[in-house]
């Protein structure tokens, strides 16, 4: 039985032997890993594409993004639970029992609090590869070539990520996607579909203005939003250790009812324009009358 783990290390090993040999190719390789759109973020702009196209019903073509959507959600959902509640596996630019040479320009600290197995890029990435596979064979295969090759590979070579890392975002990615895609239409789902339509319909502004920020979420795989829950946790590290305070369950406890108080607010703001959407004449039938 092949021993996994050392191929795993071979392959990192063998890839990081071109570091520091080249300082072009490990600028070039740091400069590619930070360009979200190009590595990899583009392919996100076809649910755009999807959801305007001419062909076939809009009705079709716009549950399949929402089908997308819930998808891509989900695939990440199941990634940082693993990257949790798993053992943590630390990074091959944080771990120096390996000796991984770093490339010029990477930084040595990046992530060295996140675990590193699954790779949360490739799980995404390779989710969505997979919703356009389901349409397209020939761009579906275009788009995992292009991933693993301008953000897989990279994240790699800087030591981000081991190769089974990868392998083991992209298995999340696909499973879940084809699973999602595999699930049969209920009267809940299209339900839920049916209220979002017309909510378009009803409040476009608000509607594409919240897509667009969606969209720029799951390009950035929620980094806005695991950064500000890092920034919390670290906050509350440093209270707790401010000369004098003592205990600090009082303070943990009135975060957590502000927060729950806040998040109630706004569940009634959106309960209170649902019910009066509900309220408002349907312009369908004023369009067309009896």
């Amino acid at each position: 039985m092949p021993d996994f783990a050392s191929i795993d290390l071979a392959v990192l090993r063998w890839m990081n032997g071109y570091a520091h040999h080249y300082f072009l190719l490990d600028r070039g390789v740091v400069l590619l890993s930070n360009a979200t759109f190009v590595n990899g973020g583009l392919f996100f702009s076809y649910l755009w594409w999807l959801w305007f196209m001419k062909t076939g019903t809009s009705r079709d073509n716009r549950g399949e993004v929402l089908r997308i959507f819930v998808g891509l959600i989900a695939a990440l959902t199941v990634a940082r639970a693993v990257q949790i509640f798993l053992s943590g596996r630390a990074r091959p630019i944080s771990d120096p029992s390996i000796g991984f040479v770093v490339p010029y320009g990477a930084n040595a600290n990046i992530f060295q609090h996140w675990s590193s197995f699954p790779s949360d890029h490739a799980t995404i990435l390779f989710a969505i590869g997979t919703a356009i596979w389901m349409r397209s064979r020939f761009w579906g295969a275009f788009t995992y070539l292009w991933v693993f090759l301008f953000d897989c590979l990279p994240r790699v070579y800087l030591g981000y990520h081991y190769p089974s890392d990868i392998i083991g975002g992209a298995v999340i990615g696909m499973a879940i996607m084809v699973a999602v895609y595999s699930l049969p239409s209920n009267s809940g789902a299209s339900w839920a579909a049916g209220r979002i339509f017309r909510w378009e319909h009803l409040y476009p502004s608000a509607f594409y203005t919240l897509g667009f920020v969606a969209t720029y979420e799951l390009v950035t795989m929620f980094e806005t939003v695991r950064s500000g829950g890092h920034a919390a946790g670290e906050l509350l590290k440093v209270i707790q250790q401010v000369p004098g305070r003592g205990d600090t369950a009082e303070l943990v406890l009135l975060l957590r009812v502000v927060g729950t108080t806040v998040a109630a607010a706004v569940a009634l703001v959106v309960g209170l324009r649902w019910l009066h959407a509900r309220r408002l004449p349907n312009p369908r039938r004023l369009a067309n009358p009896p």
